[in-house]
């Protein structure tokens, strides 16, 4: 998906994406934000190339007058929340709700920055489930949660702009 990519803090990152989970981790400012724009199309590499499928980023909260559909809250039983504006969810439930839009999207693959951020324990264990049941090719930035490195296919971390693949 990445090949020689220089941009930022990131010196010559190659990386494929397969389907699965694939889980990024690294030190705070190590570059996964920007690998993670530039790999969404939303930031040009200084040198080298993106190839592959579009890909869908978790962006930012919508708006406190967006309504969540049933298509959208259905992959994490979440169906109680149709109706209600986001400016009425707690934060897990916005990330929830931001979770599930993003697998209705048709992208071939997802990137998605920390996104285990709010949720309690089920919430975590019901984006897991719905990540490997999904089948698509994921990268995920978690750099301080394991429960992300246990639950991968595959973990690389990022660090002095270079990616390693830990396995």
């Amino acid at each position: 998906m990445a090949r020689a990519l220089v941009v930022g803090p990131l010196r010559g990152v190659d990386l494929t994406l397969t389907s699965g989970l694939t889980v990024l981790v690294g030190e705070a400012e190590c570059g996964a934000s920007t690998l993670l724009r530039v790999l969404a199309g939303q930031q040009p590499p200084d040198a080298g190339v993106v190839t592959g499928g579009p890909s869908r980023l978790l962006g930012p909260p919508p708006g406190d007058d967006w309504h969540p559909t049933d298509v959208v809250v259905q992959a994490f039983g979440a169906a109680y929340l149709v109706g209600r504006r986001m400016g009425e969810m707690s934060s897990g439930e916005r990330q929830r709700v931001r979770l599930a839009a993003v697998l209705a999207a048709p992208a071939p693959v997802l990137l998605l920055d920390e996104p285990l951020g709010f949720l309690d324990s089920a919430g975590v264990g019901q984006v897991f489930q719905a990540l490997k049941a999904d089948g698509r090719a994921v990268l995920m930035v978690c750099k301080a949660d394991g429960r992300a490195m246990e639950q991968a296919d595959r973990v690389v971390a990022l660090a002095d702009g270079h990616l390693n693949d830990l396995g």
